[in-house]
């Protein structure tokens, strides 16, 4: 797999069990680009009359973290609709990263932080409510990671990403809301959050801000 020097974003909403893709080159301005076409935003209403319009923010601001994070690879959003974990359901925000971490110097606490810090907070900076017809949301981001020299051209890897880490992060609606209301710390956030890596939980990463 190539990465062209422009990177092409790829929006996948999942919609009454169809799977809808729209890819558009990156641009400044919007996460869709300067100029969304009429089928994208008749997508984007759709999924605003499904889940709600915050559903949409959310949705474009985790593309346009992620794609700012030093991403290598294709970077996509998709919604995968509500899933159910522990008699509660979470909208299902799923991110490919496109992040290819060296783990010469990046453990799995760095990598988890890494993406907290330069996708997740970076996202939520852009919302003032998190209204959605679930009990909290789910935010399930894919990456990779492979040792590498320092100072290595990272976008020669792309062929070779190495391993595959997925993280996911089950924020309770009202204690994300707490957030964005800045009632409630990162810190305090991340300890109501359930957290899991390759499905197995963790403890949460220690955020800064």
């Amino acid at each position: 797999m190539n990465a062209p020097l422009h990177r092409s974003l790829c929006l996948c909403l999942l919609l009454l069990g169809t799977r809808i893709e729209y890819s558009t080159w990156a641009a400044e301005g919007t996460p869709w680009g300067n100029a969304p076409t009429a089928e994208l935003l008749q997508l984007l209403d759709t999924l605003r009359q499904h889940y709600g319009p915050d559903t949409v923010v959310l949705l474009g601001s985790l593309l346009h973290a992620a794609n700012h994070s030093g991403s290598v690879l294709t970077t996509s959003v998709r919604v995968n609709g509500p899933q159910v974990r522990e008699g509660k359901t979470f909208l299902e925000f799923e991110v490919e990263t496109g992040l290819i971490f060296n783990t010469n110097v990046t453990d799995q606490p760095a990598r988890l932080y890494a993406v907290w810090r330069d996708i997740l907070a970076e996202a939520f900076a852009n919302l003032k409510t998190i209204h959605v017809p679930t009990d909290g949301i789910l935010i399930h981001l894919r990456y990779h990671h492979r040792p590498y020299t320092p100072g290595e051209d990272v976008s020669t890897l792309s062929d070779v990403p190495g391993e595959i880490e997925e993280a996911k992060f089950y924020f309770s609606g009202e204690s994300l809301q707490q957030f964005l209301n800045k009632d409630l710390s990162a810190q305090d956030l991340l300890a109501r959050t359930t957290v899991l890596i390759n499905n197995v939980p963790v403890r949460a990463p220690a955020a800064l801000k």
